[in-house]
């Protein structure tokens, strides 16, 4: 008896499904319809914060460190970056380049280390 009892105790357990933890709220900057941060590949910075700025009413601020990246700003607050490659990002923290493979696939690369200063005399 005792057996059988033990049985259907833990068959209803199994039944009876796990109280979970409710979902986390996303940030207020992310979820559905919302872009948290992107980046913009350029070659061309000038024509590429013209275009955007006319379009979206974006405006742009200075990144410090490069003169090849700008930080884009909707509504107040910064959404993502339009940048040239390669670049440093700011405080050191190190750089970041991009190339495309031979079928035209864009490649991001990081690296912890900012890019040596060009001797201008050598080639």
């Amino acid at each position: 008896m005792r057996a059988m009892v033990l049985a259907i105790t833990v068959m209803s357990a199994a039944l009876v499904p796990a109280q979970s933890k409710p979902p986390k709220s996303m940030p207020a900057d992310v979820g559905s319809g919302r872009v948290a941060w992107f980046d913009i590949t350029t070659t061309d910075l000038s024509k590429s914060k013209a275009f955007y700025g006319m379009l979206f009413e974006w405006t742009f601020n200075p990144l410090q460190g490069t003169d090849l990246a700008v930080e884009i700003v909707s509504g107040g607050s910064a959404i993502g970056t339009l940048p040239g490659f390669p670049f440093d990002l700011p405080n050191g923290t190190g750089a970041i380049g991009l190339v495309s493979d031979p079928a035209g696939h864009p490649v991001g690369m990081y690296s912890r280390t900012p890019i040596a200063p060009q001797n201008p005399g050598s080639k």
